[in-house]
């Protein structure tokens, strides 16, 4: 009977976890952030494991370009990298949205309008 109840369970698990937005392999995350200065030019790099979609716009008020990194789990815990220069006064992070798809946000506040 415990036999029974375990292969129930297990498959009960292969069945749900994907319903939910969840595997048993590996987890989709956002965990590296890294600020790379150019001439005239900001790159960041972004660290990510699993499958990670990306939508990037502009917001004003202050003016900052916003990447949204979809269906990713927050797991950075800092930035490298200088963060203040011409074109960049400050970058965070964070979770911004669990349900119903998962978001991390990176912000990068701008010190000059280049877009």
């Amino acid at each position: 009977m415990t036999a029974i109840r375990r292969i129930a369970l297990a498959v009960l698990a292969a069945v749900m976890l994907p319903l939910f937005g969840l595997s048993a392999g590996t987890v989709n995350e956002i965990n590296g952030l890294t600020v790379v200065p150019g001439d005239g030019t900001v790159r960041l790099e972004i660290s990510t494991a699993g499958d990670v979609e990306f939508k990037v716009f502009r917001m004003d008020g202050p003016d900052r370009l916003v990447v949204d990194c979809i269906g990713a789990k927050h797991a950075i815990d800092g930035v490298s990298g200088p963060m203040d220069n011409a074109l960049v006064s400050n970058v965070r992070t964070s979770q911004f949205q669990y349900d119903p798809v998962m978001i991390s946000r990176i912000v990068v506040d701008l010190s000059l309008i280049h877009i």
